[in-house]
């Protein structure tokens, strides 16, 4: 292992550490997973979020997560300290159009 990949894979257990980070994911995976024809894992979702585990084109889970996300849950995940707004707008930009309202949401969130 690189020492890149190591930092990030320290960074992503980090991330799952956190208090509310594990339950907020579940709940996220829970909705997530019914839309999907493969599953997948808090830490699939939460590496590719924080773009540490990139999936290929075949793997839509953050376009189909951001799109049918609660925003509350959008909430929930910053609250807990797995992810920034920043970081979830990055996310949208590439994956939702730009006229999609939780892009416009977490746009309006950035910096915060």
């Amino acid at each position: 292992m690189t020492h890149a990949a190591t930092i990030a894979d320290d960074r992503l257990e980090a991330a799952l550490d956190l208090p509310g980070a594990r339950r907020s994911l579940r709940v996220a995976v829970g909705h997530l997973n019914v839309s999907l024809p493969d599953s997948v894992s808090e830490r699939e979702l939460l590496g590719s979020l924080l773009n540490i585990q990139p999936f290929s084109t075949e793997r839509v889970c953050v376009r189909e997560f951001l799109n049918e996300a609660e925003l509350e849950t959008l909430s929930d995940l910053v609250t807990s300290g797995a992810v920034s707004y920043d970081q979830l707008a990055d996310a949208a930009s590439l994956h939702l159009p730009s006229g999609h309202e939780t892009r416009r949401w977490l746009d309006d969130r950035k910096g915060l």
